[in-house]
């Protein structure tokens, strides 16, 4: 996972001599934090989604198969795009809980068999949405899900994120942009390149994720499993 901090010293790498990062004030730090939340706020405004992976945990009940998730709802978080995958924990043993489409859980004759999950299917509505679990659990448990959602900004430069493959250098070659821009310095035109070229790739990303509802798998997006409840 990377700090926004960690972001904003990998981009002024890019542009400037390792002294000059070393010797880059608390004001600046600061400056270049409202650098990169302006630049992420107008990346959502030029495409329809910018992502982030975050994992949390909730509770299953004995005997409820179906969880209202979003912001206030029984399971608490904001509302995700897509739940990645998921796994129920017991003591050190993780039992993997695979997502699966509507028609593969509408072909599901037994709704109501009970026992450990082994899938789910998430039902996605505009500000809340539902997890359908199958088997029904029959004992209280955690289930963790790792879960696909908007990428936020960030609020201080010790603010921590999980990112897909690939955003993490669009991001700083982006930055890197801004911020010469900003000191009146020249990047090379290696970063000019690779900055326009990585932001093509994400454009790649979303038209796969907007028209199939499929994103690559965890691990091929270099998951972090230890993120932070959103």
């Amino acid at each position: 996972m990377a700090t926004a901090q960690d972001l904003i010293e990998r981009a002024l790498q890019k542009i400037t001599a390792e002294e000059d990062v070393a010797n880059f004030t608390a004001t600046q730090l600061a400056d270049a934090l409202d650098a990169l939340n302006d630049m992420l706020d107008s990346w959502s405004l030029e495409r329809d989604l910018q992502y982030q992976l975050v994992t949390a945990s909730f509770n299953t009940a004995n005997g409820t198969n179906s969880y209202a998730i979003g912001t206030g709802q029984t399971w608490d978080t904001s509302i995700p795009i897509e739940i990645d995958s998921a796994f129920i924990r017991v003591s050190s043993s993780d039992y993997p809980v695979t997502p699966i489409k509507e028609r593969e859980y509408q072909k599901i004759q037994n709704k109501s068999a009970a026992g450990r999950p082994d899938s789910l299917f998430f039902q996605k509505g505009a500000s809340t949405g539902a997890v359908y679990l199958h088997p029904t659990p029959i004992a209280t448990e955690a289930i963790h899900l790792v879960m696909l959602k908007e990428l936020a900004t960030f609020s201080t430069l010790a603010t921590t994120v999980s990112l897909p493959r690939g955003y993490q250098r669009a991001i700083v070659l982006n930055l890197s942009m801004e911020l010469a821009d900003d000191y009146g310095w020249t990047p090379s035109e290696f970063v000019k390149r690779e900055a326009e070229r990585s932001l093509a790739r994400l454009g790649t990303i979303h038209s796969a994720i907007d028209r199939t509802g499929y994103a690559p798998n965890a691990q091929d997006r270099g998951l972090v499993l230890d993120g932070q409840q959103g």
